[in-house]
């Protein structure tokens, strides 16, 4: 999830800034009322699952953005920048909610249980950047009615340039409550099997590491470099339906600015 979560971080910046290849020109941070930015992309990741009897297959995943004056559209997620600064930045947007996997690894062994639906998630984003790095915090609630949950995530990610490469190391918790673990990761008295208990989840903190690399070919052309790691809650992987208390992952992807 940071990985991905890393991935539309570059949209807003490629959005913010564009692609700098080599005139080490810089932007000021503030968002232009009148100017329009689009960013077109594809990405391939494998993930490792949790869940029991996974299938951890490779996943190519289109991604987009749009930003004009203080909105954007980023993927599945729309929005609007409160207040912008070199320094400061705070957001509310909606959209859909990846706080779990839907298809619950896509095992045969799970497939038995009810399904679960998209989620859609209401944010608010505050983030500060200084020399040494840049923290951002973010607040999500359901506001679809699905598991009327929310979570709390903390990020600190540090941006140093290496030759033409852009490194991002990141570090990132999120605090899940327990209808969030619930519906990710219980097993409700209808889905309970012979093997499969009854199980009701607490809230709890998931752990992140993740890196990523960007290359500027040119003014308008990008490729991504990207991997994550992720410890989950004790919670989590008390779970019947989980197999493992962590997950990994790697991608690539190429962005296209214009």
């Amino acid at each position: 999830m940071l990985l991905r979560q890393l991935l539309v971080g570059s949209v807003v910046m490629l959005l913010a800034v564009g692609v700098h290849a080599s005139d080490g020109s810089e932007d000021d941070g503030d968002h232009d009322e009148e100017g329009v930015s689009f960013i077109l992309g594809l990405g391939a990741s494998n993930e490792t699952s949790i869940y029991e009897d996974a299938d951890d297959g490779l996943e190519v995943l289109p991604f987009f953005g749009i930003e004009w004056g203080r909105y954007f559209l980023l993927g599945p997620r729309m929005g609007a920048y409160l207040y912008g600064d070199e320094q400061w930045s705070f957001a509310l947007s909606i959209g859909l909610d990846e706080a779990g996997d839907l298809d619950r690894g896509d095992g045969s062994e799970l497939d038995d249980m009810e399904d679960l639906d998209n989620v859609i998630s209401g944010q608010i984003e505050a983030g500060y950047e200084a020399e040494w790095g840049e923290i951002e915090l973010t607040l999500a609630s359901d506001i679809s009615g699905k598991h009327d949950g929310y979570r709390v995530g903390l990020a600190y990610a540090y941006t140093f340039n290496l030759g033409r490469w852009m490194i991002q190391p990141a570090i990132e918790l999120e605090w899940h409550s327990e209808e969030v673990n619930q519906y990710f990761y219980g097993v409700s008295k209808v889905d309970a099997r012979a093997g499969r208990a009854v199980y009701k989840p607490a809230a709890g903190v998931n752990y992140g590491v993740a890196i990523e690399a960007n290359y500027p070919l040119n003014q308008n052309h990008m490729i991504q470099l990207s991997a994550g790691y992720t410890q989950f809650s004790s919670e989590v992987e008390d779970s019947p339906i989980v197999d493992r208390d962590s997950t990994t992952e790697i991608g690539v992807g190429y962005i296209y600015r214009f």
